[in-house]
């Protein structure tokens, strides 16, 4: 179940902001792993993290070579985690094999 908002802590940046970056290869995983552009649990996904900009950020075409504020993926992971029903460690262990595996078979 997806918390009703997933807010930053107002002690971090707002979105894109901060001097962390990484690849946008992160944000199109988190993308294409849990929602498509237009389904349904994309709309939930977004309405789900309660922040204009960070939804804003969100909704961005990520490329996966360019570079990209860090932070964010933070909540959207919390946000993601919900949206399938686990617990945020299980979701990042998952996926992170996920990714291995996608990466390591080409």
């Amino acid at each position: 179940m997806i918390r009703e908002s997933h807010r930053p802590p107002k002690e971090l940046p707002a979105p894109g902001t901060s001097p962390f970056r990484c690849k946008g290869m992160m944000y199109r995983d988190l993308s294409q792993d849990i929602v498509s552009e237009k389904s349904p649990d994309r709309t939930r996904f977004l309405e789900a993290l309660g922040d204009d900009s960070l939804r804003a950020f969100a909704s961005q075409i990520f490329l996966a070579g360019s570079w990209y504020d860090m932070v964010p993926i933070l909540v959207m992971s919390e946000a993601a985690a919900a949206q399938e029903g686990v617990p945020l460690e299980e979701y990042l262990k998952t996926r992170s094999l996920a990714a291995a595996h996608r990466d390591l078979t080409g």
